[in-house]
């Protein structure tokens, strides 16, 4: 598979309900930043994950997934989409524009950073 190839079945297995499958096509070490959730006031709640194990545990709370790629771009291992990531989580509909970069090294997802407006989630959240 292209590394455009293996983040679109990365991306398919969370759709479809398929954890361990997604778990397949990232590194052991794969290092998973989400920037509006990240390295700011709210570290705590979620910081950079690492290892596939403990993304797939920090990502276990969402239901009704549904990641919809509008547009990806690729340059060699490194792969850029713009998504809407729809999802259940906390008994909240979330709606969610996604910026996200990724690095495919030998057929596994070394990197995943998703880029979005934590502002945007906490209104879905309160329901405002």
């Amino acid at each position: 598979m292209t590394p455009e190839e293996t983040v679109e079945a990365f991306i398919a297995a969370f759709t479809n309900g398929e954890p361990a499958r997604a778990a397949a096509l990232a590194a052991d070490d794969i290092v998973y930043d989400n920037i509006g959730l990240g390295s700011t006031s709210f570290e705590s709640i979620a910081p950079t994950i690492n290892g596939a194990q403990a993304m797939l545990e920090f990502l276990a709370p969402l239901q009704n997934v549904e990641w919809v790629i509008h547009r990806q771009i690729s340059s060699g291992s490194l792969v850029i989409n713009e998504r809407r990531d729809k999802m259940t989580f906390g008994g909240a509909q979330i709606d969610l524009p996604v910026l996200g970069v990724f690095e495919v090294v030998d057929g596994k997802i070394t990197m995943c950073r998703d880029y979005c407006d934590m502002r945007t989630i906490t209104a879905q959240m309160s329901g405002s």
